[in-house]
């Protein structure tokens, strides 16, 4: 992943959440203060609203698809663990899981997408909203 994520993909008003030695295949996942399509922020309490830009083209969600279906879960034992990362903060944080590229939504936190051709962040979609309790 690089420190700066590309100009395509870059949320405007957004701060990206970044990780050195996650895969940058993954999408470029940025915190937000507030979102248009979370109406009332107290049902947050205390979330966070995440956004990532992805390019919906048939040619990019093809290639999106080829690199999904090359990934898998590394499972032990300890020996076969090696050389796979280790991450470098409690598996409970809110940071990305490096070791699997994956990202850790929290109580309350929410994810959206949006289409990298349309820019209006009305038309976002919900990809995970962990609701607490």
């Amino acid at each position: 992943m690089q420190e700066q994520a590309p100009t395509d993909l870059c949320v405007p008003g957004g701060t990206l959440v970044y990780d050195a030695v996650r895969d940058g295949r993954f999408p470029y996942i940025h915190q937000v203060e507030s979102h248009p399509l979370v109406h009332d922020p107290d049902i947050l309490a205390n979330g966070r609203i995440f956004v990532f830009i992805q390019d919906t083209s048939p040619q990019a969600m093809e290639k999106l698809k080829e690199f999904e279906d090359s990934l898998e879960v590394p499972l032990g034992p300890d020996e076969n663990m090696e050389g796979r990362g280790e991450p470098n903060f409690p598996l409970s944080s809110n940071r990305i899981k490096s070791h699997l590229g994956m990202f850790e939504l929290l109580p309350n936190d929410v994810l959206f997408s949006r289409d990298m051709h349309d820019p209006d962040p009305e038309k976002d979609v919900v990809q995970g909203w962990n609701c607490d309790g």
